[in-house]
């Protein structure tokens, strides 16, 4: 299940680069955005304080009784078995969503204008809100704060300077 985040890449295409190697850099530094939002950024949604950090809708008091009650039980909410980590991480009951979200059938598709995360995703997390009661876990998943987009934008402005300095590299010892 992709999960939309918007970043672009608004360099422009140095005069000296071939309009195929510019697409292949592009390209290349979105996919180093996507790696690293999917290993470094992820799992920061599930840490203890991120419901605060990130703004999640509140869920309710007595919501969060009960699941802080059967955590320490080890009892089942609703119909899913509570996990320990249940009382301290956010977005966590029985770590499903977890697991499934840092499973290792993450595809990070790169394109010169988009990157594309597709995710193991789970029947409750779908595109758009069903109710709207039930807080919306797909946003709440994808929501980047003003300091990670910063982070993102320095490492794919690295990655495009490395590609694009392997590429000159590469043109001066074909030319000498």
């Amino acid at each position: 299940m992709p999960f939309p985040i918007v970043i672009k890449v608004l360099e422009t295409k140095p005069p000296d680069v071939t309009v195929r190697n510019w697409r292949s850099i592009t390209k290349g530094t979105y996919r180093a955005i996507g790696r690293h939002w999917y290993a470094n950024m992820l799992p920061n949604h599930f840490k203890a304080n991120a419901a605060n950090v990130y703004g999640y809708r509140q869920r309710s008091k007595d919501y969060l009784e009960q699941k802080r009650k059967a955590a320490a039980a080890g009892r089942s909410l609703g119909r899913k078995r509570v996990s320990a980590f249940a009382a301290t991480m956010s977005l966590t009951v029985s770590g499903t969503l977890h697991r499934a979200m840092t499973a290792s059938g993450v595809v990070i598709k790169a394109y010169p204008t988009r990157f594309t995360v597709k995710m193991p995703g789970l029947p409750y997390t779908p595109s758009r809100q069903r109710s709207s009661k039930q807080p919306f876990l797909q946003k709440e998943l994808t929501t980047l704060l003003k300091r990670e987009i910063d982070v993102l934008k320095g490492v794919g402005k690295e990655a495009a300077k490395q590609q694009l300095a392997k590429l000159r590299a590469s043109r001066r010892t074909v030319l000498q």
